[in-house]
């Protein structure tokens, strides 16, 4: 016989999201601009000489700050290229 406990999982959902550059905060309420936020999440590998091994790298940019940090990284001309 398997005895079974029931067990209740907690549920997350997202209230709102903050931009780690500048700070503001977008409730998922205000969906247009929530949308338009980029999330990048990754965990590098093993002999990664950047972050180091198997670090977890998160980071939440609304568009704005995202277009800032992309255009001075020359986002402009490798978009243009595409």
């Amino acid at each position: 016989m398997i005895n079974k406990t029931l067990v209740q999982n907690q549920t997350y959902e997202i209230s709102s999201i903050v931009c780690d550059k500048c700070k503001e905060e977008i409730s998922i309420k205000d969906y247009m601009k929530y949308q338009e936020f980029v999330s990048i999440r990754f965990t590098t590998g093993y002999g990664n000489h950047t972050f180091g091994d198997d670090t977890n790298i998160e980071i939440d940019l609304c568009q704005n700050c995202f277009y800032e940090i992309f255009k001075k990284g020359g986002a402009d001309a490798a978009l243009a290229a595409s």
